[in-house]
């Protein structure tokens, strides 16, 4: 083996010393091990980084230092490098000394004789635990933001396709195009109602009895105050699943009340719900009721029976019923709840 003179001895240490300085500056921990890879020397910074004693750090101690989940595939990543005399960069997770885990970077490298042979190696621990968070905070947002992304194409979708049918509905429903827009003017308006109430959240849930309430006031009733209407039932979440179909459906049924209905001469107006719970899923049951109206005439089958008797059923799988007699207006739906947290409420439509 080659002998180094006095001086170029000299400049090895003072190099290695420079070398130890910048690496100190970025470095948590910085250790050495002998040839075979086994601890043999004390470091007081891997000590003050992980909380280990010198005993406990010594041999492969260190292995009892990582995470569990960690700890094999530490002890591969190092057993083949020191094998195959190759550079290490790996990171996983280390006891902190005031408990709990982090995140560390550890790269380590064999420190070689002129000869080739390994004479001990060196390595370092660089701390990434933040560098980790913001890595995963990044990824909680980017996969929120696809969650939000598809959402938004979702609802599109159906809002698009709920507005195509309310416009064939509204033409083939009327005879001029006055009319056509006047009706195609007013169902877009409940619809835009009850957009405003689902752009409230990314995943809104709104109230049965918010959405009443906010159909009949746009026809200029108070459910409170108004002696001629009554609104009764449990609190019911909606989903944004099924409250479109629902408001459309409200908006038929209070524009023909007020036309024609309980709402326009002197009836009466219930509107009740209830919920069943049995061994299946929870039922929601919703009655529109009016009484005290004489219905003359022949009753045309528009909009507000396509939503009933057709988009419902096909839609939310509901049981529907609208009758007409001699006393009023009687509607009925029923539908499955999905579950506590994501109700799907049903609505009746005229």
């Amino acid at each position: 083996m080659e002998t180094l003179s006095d001086d170029e001895q000299q400049r090895l240490r003072e190099s290695e010393a420079r070398l130890r300085l910048l690496l100190g500056s970025v470095a948590q921990a910085m250790w050495e091990t002998d040839a075979a890879g086994v601890v043999v020397r004390d470091s007081p910074s891997w000590r003050a980084y992980t909380g280990q004693t010198s005993d406990e750090w010594l041999g492969y101690g260190w292995l009892d230092a990582i995470h569990p989940d960690h700890r094999a595939f530490a002890e591969r990543q190092w057993r083949v490098a020191v094998a195959k005399r190759c550079l290490v960069d790996a990171e996983f997770r280390l006891r902190a000394p005031e408990g709990g885990w982090r995140w560390t970077n550890v790269r380590a490298a064999p420190v070689t004789q002129p000869d080739g042979s390994v004479m001990r190696w060196a390595g370092m621990n660089i701390d990434i635990h933040e560098r980790k968070r913001a890595e995963a905070a990044l990824r909680d947002r980017e996969a929120r933001l696809t969650l939000l992304v598809a959402e938004l194409q979702h609802r599109t979708r159906n809002l698009l396709a709920v507005v195509g049918g309310i416009a064939e509905q509204s033409l083939r429903s009327s005879d001029t195009l006055d009319e056509f827009g006047a009706r195609f003017e007013r169902r877009l308006a409940a619809l835009g109602r009850v957009q405003g109430l689902l752009s409230t959240g990314p995943l809104p849930s709104i109230g049965l009895r918010e959405l009443i309430a906010m159909e009949l006031g746009a026809h200029g009733v108070d459910s409170i105050t108004d002696r001629t209407v009554s609104v009764v039932g449990p609190d019911v979440a909606l989903s944004a699943a099924t409250v479109q179909l629902l408001a459309l459906a409200l908006h038929e049924l209070a524009t023909n009340a007020l036309k024609h209905g309980a709402l326009r001469h002197d009836g009466q107006l219930a509107i009740r719900w209830s919920i069943a719970d049995g061994d299946g899923p929870r039922r929601l049951t919703l009655d529109w009721d009016e009484r005290g109206v004489a219905i003359k005439g022949e009753v045309r089958h528009g909009f507000g029976r396509e939503l009933i008797e057709v988009s419902l059923p096909y839609e939310l799988d509901a049981d529907t019923r609208l009758v007409f007699d001699a006393d009023g207006v009687r509607c009925r739906i029923a539908l499955d709840l999905p579950g506590a947290g994501d109700d799907r409420s049903g609505g009746i439509a005229l």
